[in-house]
């Protein structure tokens, strides 16, 4: 790998965080307005931070790790947070309000894609694991699939808070009289979003570093375990040490075959006297 090679999702990551931060910005407009938000406008300040250090972490982590070998693990790791990533947005999907109006339980379909993403995050830390033979690479992996999935998920989140709808009015004698002492009746759906993509941009990547590190053991019990005989073959020397050359024998001295006078006919004595 080339000193000039970029880490594999770089710019994209960037792109992203800067995107769903100007989505955060302009939901938020007029901005004087977010003090009446809940903590005086904490609730959308915190995100606005995290978004901005997700920024500041993908541009110093994607530089400094163009040079050596800690490159691996983020190639390796691109694929599986791309999928992770697709998993979570199907699950804001499903568990926004104007999917879920009632606030039901979370259908089974919601908790299987959440171990998917758990999964792929695990799959993540196992190639970092292999790439760099080093349980910091597999945590390395883990993260940076865990930061490219919730970005994507954080994508989703404000891609549904700006085509919100004011919610259905409730049935519940007891939320209708909460819904009364509520300005705007967006406000519950906008505090569901920040609550949401704050816990995707800040649990997300620290649960698939643990996940990576964990499943990076499993690679590396599998890396520990003693060389098949192929294996062995295969580090024997190609070429054998060739023999000395052996020296020609002397020639042998051929002999004249000559009757025994034992098994001559009588008749043929007179030959050999």
């Amino acid at each position: 790998m080339g000193v000039s090679a970029q880490p594999s999702l770089r710019f994209p990551l960037l792109l992203l965080a800067a995107g769903n931060l100007a989505a955060l910005g302009l939901r938020l407009w007029p901005w004087q307005e977010v003090l009446n938000l809940p903590g005086n406008g904490m609730a959308a300040f915190d995100l606005g931070v995290l978004l901005l250090g997700y920024i500041g972490f993908a541009y110093w982590l994607g530089g400094s790790v163009a040079q050596g070998k800690m490159h691996n693990p983020l190639a390796a790791s691109a694929l599986p947070g791309v999928l992770a990533g697709l998993a979570l947005m199907a699950m804001v999907l499903l568990e926004s309000p104007q999917s879920n109006p009632e606030n039901a339980p979370y259908p089974p379909i919601h908790w299987i894609l959440l171990l998917t993403a758990c999964l792929l995050w695990g799959v993540a830390g196992l190639r970092g694991r292999r790439a760099t033979g080093s349980s910091s690479g597999a945590a390395l992996a883990g993260f940076w699939s865990g930061m490219v999935a919730a970005a994507m998920a954080c994508s989703a989140v404000m891609v549904e808070m700006l085509r919100a709808t004011p919610p259905p009015a409730p049935t519940d004698p007891w939320k209708q009289y909460e819904s009364l002492a509520i300005a705007n009746p967006l406000t519950p759906v906008l505090l569901h979003a920040l609550s949401s993509a704050t816990w995707f941009v800040l649990v997300s990547p620290f649960a698939a570093a643990a996940l990576g590190l964990l499943c990076g053991g499993f690679g590396a019990a599998e890396n520990a375990a003693p060389p098949s005989p192929p294996a062995l073959l295969s580090a024997l020397p190609q070429e054998l040490p060739s023999a000395p050359p052996k020296h020609d024998a002397a020639p042998t001295r051929k002999r004249r075959l000559c009757p025994s006078p034992h098994l001559v006919h009588p008749d043929q004595e007179a030959d050999f006297s």
